[in-house]
């Protein structure tokens, strides 16, 4: 008898699950608690391949095979295993411990661009939940013929000149913290590009969202604060867009002033030099735009402590376009 019982539980939810067909849900499944809140990425099925959408428009794509009351997604560096539950009749499903219920049309028909992080993995790290705290987030990508392009809301663009009037929109506080999206292969020198134009409405700081572990929702992210000269701005911008008057930093001014020791930073072996840093003296620390990103944000954390442990007047700035009068 409970042989005869368990058989046919079995085929009660081999049956369940076989009335889940993604070409009967044109749109995405959004993820839900009980009070109605959502804290995972949007999932938008189209046939056999699944889409991962998350609060910035964010997409990991890859396929997905359903079997008995599990559900599998084959991503590309990776596959996850769920179990899986299907309610036809208030349209929701329930994927390992979370809740989703249906939204028709809402992305469905989207062009879902997806394009790998950098994948540069750290011990900081926030949820989608605290993502979405950030008054903006724009992306930074190369495409497959290693173009730079850029992404703010559903626009993909090469115009950087649009990011000044995207992040000041987007305001949703008193504030402007907005976040980037660093793809693969981008350089420091495609960040400037981005930080440039930041500065020159007196935005001084950003978040990298370097990578994501989809399984745990967790991104990896660094905190970054950025200075250019007024010179530097002027000779590096290739828009027509003044800074804010706000900015008023002239090098020469600044060496007048505090006569900094000045560290030049170009390779890794450089960063020996910061053992030096002493409380007697002010330092302008010099940083070469060819280091790898991950370099950077080692130095940057350095500098970040050396800083914060000793109370030092410390400034950086990019070696691009450097004025010496």
């Amino acid at each position: 008898m409970k042989k005869l019982l368990f058989v046919l539980s079995l085929l009660t939810l081999f049956a369940c699950q076989e009335k889940f067909k993604s070409e009967d849900y044109r749109g995405s499944w959004i993820n839900i608690d009980d009070k109605n809140r959502s804290y995972s990425s949007t999932i938008t099925f189209r046939k056999d391949s699944v889409y991962f959408e998350d609060y910035y428009s964010f997409v990991t794509k890859g396929l997905f095979k359903i079997v008995r009351n599990d559900i599998f997604f084959y991503l590309k560096n990776d596959t996850l295993k769920y179990d899986f539950n299907y309610n036809q009749k208030d349209s929701t499903i329930i994927i390992g411990a979370n809740k989703y219920g249906f939204w028709e049309e809402y992305s469905y028909n989207s062009n879902f661009k997806d394009y790998n992080l950098i994948q540069i993995k750290r011990k900081n790290q926030i949820t989608q939940d605290s993502l979405s705290k950030l008054d903006c987030a724009l992306h930074l990508f190369k495409d497959s013929n290693d173009s730079l392009k850029l992404r703010l809301n559903d626009k993909i663009t090469t115009l950087f000149d649009r990011i000044p009037s995207f992040v000041i929109l987007a305001d949703k506080f008193d504030y402007t913290f907005p976040g980037i999206y660093v793809g693969e292969r981008i350089t420091i020198k495609d960040l400037i590009k981005v930080y440039i134009r930041l500065w020159s409405v007196n935005i001084k700081h950003s978040m990298l969202i370097l990578d994501l572990d989809i399984r745990k929702n967790l991104y990896s992210n660094y905190f970054d604060n950025f200075n250019f000269w007024k010179k530097q701005f002027e000779l590096h911008s290739e828009d027509n867009i003044e800074p804010s008057r706000h900015h008023t930093d002239h090098r020469i001014q600044y060496l007048k002033r505090f006569s900094p020791q000045i560290i030049e930073i170009n390779t890794l072996g450089d960063f020996k030099q910061l053992a030096s840093i002493n409380i007697d003296n002010n330092y302008l620390i010099q940083i070469n735009a060819n280091l790898e990103i991950k370099n950077y944000i080692s130095l940057k954390e350095k500098i970040s402590k050396i800083n914060k442990d000793r109370k030092i007047r410390i400034r950086t700035e990019f070696n691009n376009y450097l004025i010496y009068e």
